[in-house]
């Protein structure tokens, strides 16, 4: 038997290409029931054009505006909050965003342009027009809405909390603490700085300059440590050096809450210390950074919604029938369904 004198490598043994095998599947299927067509019914009565502003492009032509608006509500109703990067990775690898964008693969920046250069209306308006069309098509009435809301715990540091109560007794213990310094610098140098019940940061600022001016005029050496006596007025410029900083930063926290709400974190200023359904400390008590999100919903539509720093129901359901009105112009009717409830409550309750 001859020997086998053939050296050619083997190429099915090392065959590493890539290849797709017949019948090629040339279609995507979308089924009547897939969500993409349910979003595009819903938009088809909602004319984007109109969130759009008008600027003349130069050049090469860009992305169709509608195409990409289209895409951005789509991710925001599938991924949520998506960033750029994750739309741009949508529309090159998802079919149901290739299918939205004509498979043109725009990038992030083109998304971040339509955002900040040619979208002139906020997604919150958007909301509420397809809202209403959808409402529309089911028949669902606008004037009659049901509101229930729940707590969003906030990524935040649960304790890095601060209080609005807490803040506003520790300044007023520690502006008696001022009076007291303000008099005796009065008598002791003869100033005539007035005496109040409550000081701003800046006033005492005023005190604090004005006491390092004396020091640098009189030549007075400033001594730290062990072994060194400090003067009078050095002992005075850091006293109300404190007063001041601890100011600063009260009057800081107390615009960071505002008036409507009592309490923050430092680690994420929007949220509000809140007492969950869940506790996760075993009901001791702790309350947890949280958003207040309110829902409302007209015959299995959800016409309303909005995200509330207050933590109460009752403090939020001002703003929350504000937003209804701007954007329904009807309100007589949730009026008169309270009017009733509060009837019912009675009722029962007798």
């Amino acid at each position: 038997m001859n020997e086998c004198l053939n050296n050619e490598p083997n190429y099915i043994t090392y065959y590493n290409s890539i290849q797709m095998c017949l019948p090629l599947g040339l279609g995507y299927e979308i089924t009547p029931t897939d969500e993409l067509l349910s979003f595009l019914e819903a938009i088809k009565g909602v004319d984007p054009s109109k969130y759009m502003v008008r600027k003349e492009t130069r050049g090469r032509k860009g992305h169709n505006r509608i195409d990409l608006l289209r895409a951005e509500l789509f991710a925001y109703m599938k991924l949520g909050h998506p960033t750029l990067r994750e739309l741009e990775y949508q529309c090159r690898r998802n079919l149901d965003f290739m299918f939205l964008t004509k498979e043109l693969c725009p990038s992030g920046k083109a998304f971040e342009r339509l955002e900040k250069s040619y979208l002139k209306a906020s997604i919150e308006d958007i909301f509420y027009d397809i809202s209403a069309h959808i409402g529309s098509l089911m028949g669902a009435r606008t004037d009659i809405q049901y509101i229930d809301g729940t707590k969003i715990e906030a990524y935040a540091n649960k304790y890095s909390f601060v209080y609005r109560n807490r803040i506003l007794t520790n300044r007023l213990s520690m502006c008696l603490k001022i009076t007291e310094s303000v008099r005796n610098l009065n008598i002791r140098y003869g100033y005539s700085y007035p005496e109040t019940e409550l000081y701003c940061a800046q006033e005492i600022g005023y005190i604090t300059q004005y006491l390092l001016e004396q020091i640098l005029s009189t030549e007075t050496e400033l001594v730290y440590g062990k072994g060194h006596r400090k003067a009078q007025i050095q002992r005075d410029y850091e006293t109300f050096l404190a007063y001041y900083a601890r100011l600063v930063e009260y009057e800081y926290w107390l615009d960071v809450i505002g008036d409507n709400r009592k309490s923050c974190t430092k680690t994420n200023h929007d949220a509000t210390m809140s007492a969950l359904k869940i506790d996760y400390y075993n009901n001791s008590g702790i309350k947890t950074p949280a958003y207040n999100v309110q829902i409302g919903v007209s015959d299995g539509v959800i016409m309303n919604a909005g995200v509330f720093q207050n933590p109460g129901d009752t403090t939020t359901f001002t703003d929350f029938m504000d937003r209804h009105y701007a954007h329904y112009g009807n309100i007589h009717c949730i009026l008169w369904l309270m009017q009733d409830t509060e009837d019912l409550g009675t009722t029962f309750s007798a």
